[in-house]
């Protein structure tokens, strides 16, 4: 399902089209039944056309470790197969762990062996290559380094937000910016005092309160830290990263719901805020678990595209797996797209 007439890939910038993301705002029951009970209105209708085939939108996330790890990024793959079938985009992860907006590293982060990479190293390379026609954006967690709350640290995290904000717009590139997920304090030790969850919440209100050209925000850090809060009333030991920063598979799944819901209900060029609890982000857990085969294979597919792509355009995090060849990678995708449109397709099917 297309909102409008795109131009071709080939054209060397984003294809322009109505925000893709009101697709999601059908459900997969509701995509299905249309499919099979579409009216057939009049001859013309009927009539045989003649198209030029569509390659499928890009989709492109940018982040650190918790978007590399792909399961967020899988799950919104999987919601776009069962909703759009073969229209669905493509969602392309090209996040770096360790890496930041503000380009600032701390010292002890050389114990790794290296300082903290910079999106703007390889901001132009990823851009150019993959060309999409619509970013997730996904920073913050690093970019405090950790510490207590220092207006010479959040200055150039404000800076390379806009920054980034600027150079999608000059290249008409429609986006959002999420605010990170939390810090769970009750899960690692930091500095005495550093109250990090407190510097993310500091960071997330500055952004969500920011109007960007051809871009919106979305406050995912507030809707995990009221979910938490609201689980901790049942078990206080409840959690969504174990190891305080990293999402588990919950919390990664939880992610993907709240982002798939607030994309849903976009609305005249804002972003609803993600409530604890909606009927989309029901429906998005339902429509997850039904297709989990799809799943499956959408997280392989989005890792064998992320390797290859994050090989393709380079970077300076050392340690990361080394991907197939875009041209073998996309071979290997396309396999795994049409598996996982076919189990998508069957989860949406009547039984």
């Amino acid at each position: 399902m297309r909102l409008a007439a795109e131009s071709t890939r080939s054209s060397g910038g984003p294809r322009v089209s109505a925000w893709v993301v009101t697709l999601l705002a059908f459900t997969a029951l509701f995509a299905s039944a249309c499919r099979t009970n579409a009216p057939r209105s009049s001859p013309e209708r009927d009539a045989p056309r003649t198209e030029l085939p569509r390659e499928p939108e890009r989709w492109l996330v940018l982040g650190d470790s918790i978007a590399w790890d792909g399961r967020w990024a899988a799950h919104l793959q999987t919601w776009l197969a069962c909703v759009d079938g073969e229209a669905a985009a493509d969602v392309i992860d090209c996040a770096l762990p360790s890496e930041t907006l503000s380009c600032l590293s701390e010292p002890e982060h050389l114990r790794h062996g290296f300082p903290r990479p910079c999106l703007f190293e390889r901001l132009a390379r990823v851009l150019d290559a993959v060309r999409p026609d619509f970013v997730l954006v996904c920073y913050g967690m690093n970019d405090a380094l950790y510490q207590p709350f220092d207006e010479a640290r959040f200055a150039p995290f404000r800076a390379g937000v806009e920054r980034l904000a600027r150079e999608l717009a000059r290249r008409q590139i429609e986006f959002v910016l999420l605010t990170p997920p939390p810090f769970d304090e009750t899960r690692t030790e930091l500095a005495p005092g550093a109250r990090y969850d407190d510097v993310l919440g500091t960071y997330s209100a500055w952004l969500v309160a920011q109007r960007f050209e051809r871009g919106a925000t979305l406050d995912l850090h507030g809707a995990l830290v009221r979910r938490l809060a609201s689980e901790r009333l049942v078990d206080p030991a409840s959690t969504l990263s174990p190891d305080g920063v990293h999402l588990d598979e919950r919390g990664q799944r939880l992610f993907a719901c709240e982002l798939i819901a607030a994309l849903s209900r976009r609305r005249g060029g804002h972003l609803a805020e993600p409530p604890l609890t909606t009927q989309l982000t029901l429906t998005a857990e339902l429509t997850l678990t039904a297709a989990a085969d799809a799943g499956e294979t959408a997280l392989e597919l989005v890792r064998v595209r992320r390797d290859a792509w994050l090989s393709e355009t380079g970077h300076t995090r050392p340690g990361l797996p080394r991907g197939l060849p875009v041209s073998d990678a996309t071979k290997v995708a396309a396999g795994l797209r049409a598996r996982m449109l076919r189990a998508a397709s069957d989860a949406s099917s009547p039984r």
